[in-house]
């Protein structure tokens, strides 16, 4: 990766990455993107068993796991001494030299009372020498109170890095807030590695458990059916089709096969299906030898940027609004939108990010390691303006 450093004269810090682990491909992408741009420093996770397997090739990261004897026996030893819980998990954190929170939708209000949530990240500041917040969006909410909460400890946080202009503009009045684009738009993308085939990929989410304070539910319907639809559009065409599911433990899988179910059968036979399990190669290779994207998952609207395809955002969240419209990208579909829309017409109409708008995004998603960089001692022949809104 660009800008690796070596720092071997000077004794390696520590630094606890607080993260959404779940298989999920975007998240998995960001610790790896966040590992390898400090080669210098020590990391800790606390994840799955399975994590060992999936980071197994990053060499500065340890994998802590609850599922360990030793964590086992620390948690006793603390829930027995100081009646604490996940006592473990907390001195890890302690013992770190500070916590950097990587995440995509880490601050949306899903419930009316969102007391327990803002207090677990009371818990983390507090327990942290230093938090720095990563890659992130804010919101959606609905209670001002919510704001006010986060824009108080956010305060106290030594660097919070948003990915979209709004959630930015939301808290610009603190001086340790900033924004750039997405941290994924820092992986090193090897283009030329595969040939590209006649093929388009559908990245899709599951929407019938999606049914909490932003219900998603009530598009399910027409979300598949469009999907299905435009599959069936491709292969008339002479494209493969191949659907891919970024995180199996939030349903991606089970969304596959009900478009799957609405597919004729004749042509049904001819799908394929990948699921990621933490293979991040292969689901790349996938990205480069496809021409077409469709895509729901967020980072598979970005990935297909990366690799220069041409993409159709399929858009169910304001994360994917804001980055849309960060962007200028106008060839998209909202959820509401799709009962109405002709599949064929926008297969037509998918289309690649300008390479010239890309390069641009590349070097200002350098920017979401800025606050990190000077903790973490990595230095910058320019450094440029430190505020969020110098970026176009």
């Amino acid at each position: 990766m660009a800008g690796k450093v070596e720092n071997r004269g000077q004794n390696m810090k520590k630094v606890f990455i607080y993260a959404y682990l779940a298989q999920n491909l975007g998240d998995d992408l960001m610790v790896r993107i966040l590992c390898e741009r400090y080669p210098h420093i020590k990391f800790k996770i606390y994840a799955t068993k399975e994590y060992r397997k999936i980071f197994r090739d990053i060499p500065n990261l340890k994998i802590c796991s609850w599922e360990d004897r030793k964590a086992k026996i620390w948690d006793s030893f603390w829930k027995r001494v100081r009646n604490t819980e996940n006592g473990y998990w907390k001195m890890l954190i302690k013992l770190s030299d500070g916590v950097i929170h990587v995440g995509g939708s880490s601050f949306t209000q899903h419930y009316d009372d969102f007391e327990e949530l803002v207090q677990a990240d009371e818990k983390l500041r507090n327990l942290s020498k230093k938090l720095y917040v990563l890659g992130v969006n804010f919101g959606p909410y609905s209670d001002e109170n919510y704001y006010k909460r986060y824009s108080q400890l956010f305060a106290k946080y030594d660097g919070v890095t948003f990915r979209d202009q709004f959630s930015y503009n939301l808290f610009s009045c603190l001086k340790n807030v900033r924004w750039a684009p997405d941290i994924v738009f820092n992986y090193p993308v090897k283009r030329g590695k595969y040939k590209e085939k006649k093929r388009i990929l559908f990245s899709v989410i599951e929407l019938e458990r999606r049914n909490g304070k932003y219900a998603l539910n009530r598009w399910s319907e027409a979300y598949e059916r469009f999907i299905a639809k435009m599959a069936e559009v491709a292969m008339e065409q002479g494209y493969q089709v191949m659907f891919v599911g970024f995180c199996e433990m939030q349903g991606d899988m089970d969304a596959i096969e009900n478009i799957k179910g609405r597919i004729c059968e004749k042509k049904r036979k001819d799908i394929q299906v990948y699921c990621y399990t933490g293979d991040l190669e292969a689901c790349m290779r996938l990205f480069e030898e496809s021409e077409k994207i469709v895509g729901t998952r967020f980072h598979s609207i970005i990935l297909g940027w990366l690799f220069q395809k041409k993409v159709l955002p399929i858009v169910y969240d304001n994360k994917t609004r804001n980055l849309l419209e960060d962007n200028k990208y106008r060839t998209f579909l909202e959820f509401e939108n799709l009962a109405l829309a002709d599949p064929r017409e926008m297969f037509n109409k998918m289309e690649s990010l300008p390479q010239t708008e890309l390069q641009i995004l590349e070097q200002e998603a350098e920017r979401q390691f800025w606050a990190v960089d000077k903790f973490l001692g990595k230095s910058r022949e320019k450094e440029g303006a430190a505020d969020g809104n110098t970026i176009n």
